[in-house]
């Protein structure tokens, strides 16, 4: 075991664990795909991870809070997932029909995942996949992400998949991908990888859920890449339903190719500290983004929310919208970047972040911004931030209703505007029935 030091000392640990990674490879640390993941962690080690002097990470201390959850750092175990078999109708939507893809503590596991024959999806484990040119070029790609912690789960890519869907086919089912994290023993970190490609006119619908067990404190560090051909309709949901133990911290990276629709719905109601970035370019014309956002928060949760769309072609829309409600001692972080390129001429791009604040305690710190290089455009973005309305309390009261009913059937309503862009009819009710759960225990 590797205590951690008190100055550098993430950093410091993350040598020592990369270096116990290594032996673990053998002969595998000699090939073309061992050297990328170095030049990630050279690039890692180059950067550092962020503090609060980082502007991007400036109200979000996840590298002191995982050096306090890491007080002794774990020795790398490549199956460190063990011999637990998890129920995993336990994690699924009552009534769904799905193709079902099991990652516990970072491992795919086959054996317990599942898809619809019909479908023609092709699913692949990274190790596998290595040899394939358009794979590898994609994962030398990411060796130039800026994010610490991206490039952090490059240097440690091993238990990932590549997901494929063909040119011109629909995907009718669902994909579900299960996210486990078991820190009933040991705590830990993990670094689950997925690619996902969709060729040119497909169409699908992809959901990552995570889920946690234990009172132990798993740090996830999750990478999902997303590539959307020409003329493609992917729609993404990302949910977040840890324990309160759990940290996270997810990239998303989004490549739309011309004349595609990118749909973007996350949700999260619980875990400790919660850091998503979703990164989204267009590199084509006339591309449709939607991008759409949930979070209610309790206790001393803290959930921060980064996106960047990066419009580079003429003709090309974005939509974003982010909501909160934030209860007792919780915090809140929205930063939302719009790029509009000078070639980038006709677009057309909306951002509005809007949060309830329940308590005097709980904080929101919210920036969306515009950089606008194009005058052919159409360009807004906006925040509010407030208490529930009495008025409407008061006026539900009148008609029978407790506080309590009034104050749920409020702030309910609130969270349908994000709720109701799922276009999975049991993952949208479950999530919906957690959203109600909450409130009424707020």
């Amino acid at each position: 075991m590797t205590t951690i030091r008190k100055t550098n000392s993430l950093l410091h640990s993350f040598e020592v664990y990369f270096s116990q990674f290594e032996r673990s490879l053998n002969g595998e640390s000699q090939t073309g795909w061992h050297k990328l993941r170095k030049k990630a962690f050279q690039r890692l080690v180059e950067n550092g991870f962020p503090d609060r002097k980082h502007e991007e990470y400036r109200y979000t201390p996840i590298t002191q809070r995982i050096e306090k959850a890491l007080q002794v750092f774990p020795e790398f175990d490549l199956q460190k997932s063990g011999d637990k078999q998890p129920d995993i109708s336990a994690y699924l939507p009552q009534g769904m029909k799905a193709n079902v893809l099991v990652f516990v503590n970072g491992i795919y596991h086959a054996h317990l995942s599942k898809c619809i024959p019909d479908d023609k999806l092709h699913v692949e484990e990274l190790t596998d996949a290595i040899g394939d040119p358009e794979v590898e070029k994609y994962l030398e790609e990411s060796v130039s992400h800026t994010d610490s912690f991206a490039l952090l789960n490059t240097a440690f890519s091993t238990n990932g998949i590549v997901l494929k869907v063909s040119r011109n086919q629909i995907i009718q089912n669902p994909i579900y991908i299960i996210h486990i994290t078991d820190g009933s023993s040991n705590n830990g970190v993990i670094q689950p990888r997925i690619l996902t490609l969709f060729d040119k006119n497909s169409q699908a619908t992809v959901a990552e859920v995570f889920f946690s067990e234990g009172d132990k404190t798993i740090i996830t560090n999750a990478f999902t890449e997303i590539r959307v051909g020409e003329n493609a309709t992917v729609r993404y949901i990302r949910a977040g339903l840890e324990n309160n133990q759990a940290l996270r911290v997810s990239n998303i990276s989004v490549y739309q190719e011309e004349s595609s629709t990118f749909t973007s719905i996350n949700v999260d109601m619980d875990g400790k500290l919660i850091r998503n970035n979703l990164n989204i370019i267009q590199n084509g014309r006339g591309c449709e983004t939607h991008m759409y956002g949930f979070y209610l928060l309790t206790d001393n949760m803290h959930i921060d929310n980064h996106t960047v769309v990066d419009h580079k072609y003429p003709d090309s829309q974005s939509n974003e919208l982010y909501k909160g409600i934030m209860a007792n001692k919780s915090t809140g972080v929205f930063n939302g970047k719009i790029y509009v390129r000078q070639d980038a001429q006709r677009t057309n791009a909306f951002q509005q972040n809007s949060n309830i604040l329940l308590s005097n305690d709980a904080t929101i710190n919210t920036k969306p911004q515009l950089e606008i290089w194009a005058d052919d455009v159409k360009c807004s973005h906006g925040c509010t931030t407030g208490q529930i309305d009495q008025e409407q309390i008061f006026y539900m009261r009148s008609r029978g209703l407790d506080e309590v009913q009034a104050k749920t059937i409020l702030l309910h309503a609130f969270a349908l505007d994000i709720l109701n862009h799922i276009n999975i009819e049991e993952l949208r009710s479950m999530l919906d029935l957690k959203v109600i759960e909450k409130l009424n225990n707020i």
